[in-house]
């Protein structure tokens, strides 16, 4: 059974080489895998139709792929995924580069999430956006996205896989502050707030995590110089 005090290396899909990247973190347990904060949030919550997208604008669509392929490039020396994704109101070319193995995972047929910065090149297209099959609960798109400080051949994915997978155990934490003052100045709960600062809802949400881990900070700095 998976507990706060399981060892990162013995959870599902972590192999050695994510362990030591994670370890390089000051990541050693499933508990201070939720301790590990991310250091910033993109909003892909807000939904935009492919008629309306303009160069430049961060966006999210809901698109259907039509068509998706692989090939190399001889004048770049790279390889390309490319696919034309579209909804109701139009079609849009996306590209990525360098990540052949997308061609595998997005099938024609697909609803998928696609979050980015469209550029012009010859014509309007989504570059290297951050894809993610639709569904009813996300975790890189269609939402308020954490992003983590991380290590040379560590990713984002992984680590927001990894604590949306233990993100229930943040229940087991325990409070750090007295059950009054968290009462008297209407905080959330740690449990909460952890879970909130991780995946929130809504901006609120994440104003309302922030507020209790910043009160939990300055209560502790205030509790040491007593």
């Amino acid at each position: 059974m998976t507990t706060l005090s399981t060892p990162i290396s013995d959870l599902p899909k972590v192999g050695k080489s994510i362990t030591k990247n994670l370890q390089k973190l000051g990541i050693e347990t499933v508990s201070s895998l939720l301790f590990y904060f991310p250091y910033k949030h993109l909003d892909f919550s807000k939904f935009s139709k492919i008629k309306d997208i303009h160069p430049g604008q961060v966006i999210t669509i809901k698109a259907v792929v039509k068509t998706i392929n692989s090939r190399f490039s001889f004048r770049s020396r790279l390889s390309l995924c490319e696919a034309i994704v579209s909804d109701d109101t139009g079609s849009l070319s996306v590209v990525w580069f360098n990540q052949p193995y997308i061609k595998d995972y997005l099938h024609s047929g697909d609803e998928v999430l696609f979050s980015g910065k469209p550029t012009f090149y010859k014509k309007l297209q989504l570059a290297n956006p951050i894809y993610e099959k639709a569904s009813d609960d996300t975790t890189h798109t269609g939402r308020v996205v954490p992003v983590y400080h991380l290590t040379e051949n560590l990713y984002n994915k992984t680590i927001r896989n990894l604590i949306k997978s233990n993100l229930d155990l943040a229940d087991d934490i325990i409070e750090t502050i007295p059950s009054d003052v968290v009462n008297s100045f209407d905080l959330l709960p740690l449990p909460n707030a952890i879970k909130k600062l991780h995946f929130p809802e809504s901006e609120q949400d994440l104003l309302n995590a922030k507020l209790r881990i910043s009160f939990d900070e300055i209560f502790l700095e205030q509790l040491a110089v007593q």
